[in-house]
């Protein structure tokens, strides 16, 4: 084998050990069985990288709503006054409530318990 062809080889599996795809979780709790669900839930980064304005501090959090764990975004500064409109998501990234401006969704939001923030983009 030639040096050439040899340093490609080395090259290349060099490459493919850099390469390595990030481990995808296969538990059916999905993102609640995961460590880091920013990271190793697809749907959970595509979420993180919903956020495109920081102008105001916007996280992703894991919470629980009526008993159930969720995620969702929601703008977690102090100086920023919006009324809150979060979409909650279950372990598996389907939707599970929409909430709205109307006083009944307002009202509902108080059931929405915030347990850690995943993520912040910051201004």
């Amino acid at each position: 084998m030639s040096e050439h062809m040899r340093n490609f080889l080395i090259l290349l599996a060099i490459l493919l050990v850099a390469c390595k795809e990030e481990p995808e979780i296969t538990s059916t709790a999905g993102a609640c069985s995961a460590n880091d669900p920013v990271s190793e839930v697809g749907w959970v980064s595509m979420l993180k990288n919903s956020i495109t304005n920081c102008s105001c501090l916007v996280s992703v959090i894991r919470g629980t709503y009526d008993g159930e764990t969720v995620f969702f975004t929601a703008v977690t500064d102090p100086l920023c006054n919006v009324v809150a409109t979060p979409t909650l998501y279950d372990c598996d990234g389907n939707n599970v409530k929409t909430f709205t401006e109307s006083p009944a969704d307002q009202e509902d939001l108080k059931n929405l318990i915030y347990q850690s923030v995943l993520y912040t983009c910051e201004k």
